[in-house]
């Protein structure tokens, strides 16, 4: 949800996971040190069912940076 005062996304990162594991912490780090405001971004992951605790990884990750959106494949 977006609050009162806050810009637009301009840019969707869609990342599609399976098993990622620990590869999703450096890519964090790399999209929150663009020069794009982080307001102007969020990061979409799509995970297609992992079973090494990555949904876990990545819903740990949204809760700690709100332009992260974990999504799980639908069946």
């Amino acid at each position: 949800m977006r609050g009162a005062g806050r810009m637009a996304v301009k840019v969707t990162v869609v990342v599609p996971t399976y098993n990622s594991g620990t590869h999703i912490e450096p890519l964090i780090d790399s999209m929150l040190g663009q020069t794009m405001l982080r307001d102007a971004f969020e990061v979409l992951f799509v995970d297609d069912g992992s079973t090494d605790g990555t949904p876990a990884r990545l819903e740990a990750l949204a809760a700690a940076h709100e332009q992260q959106k974990p999504t799980s494949r639908l069946s």
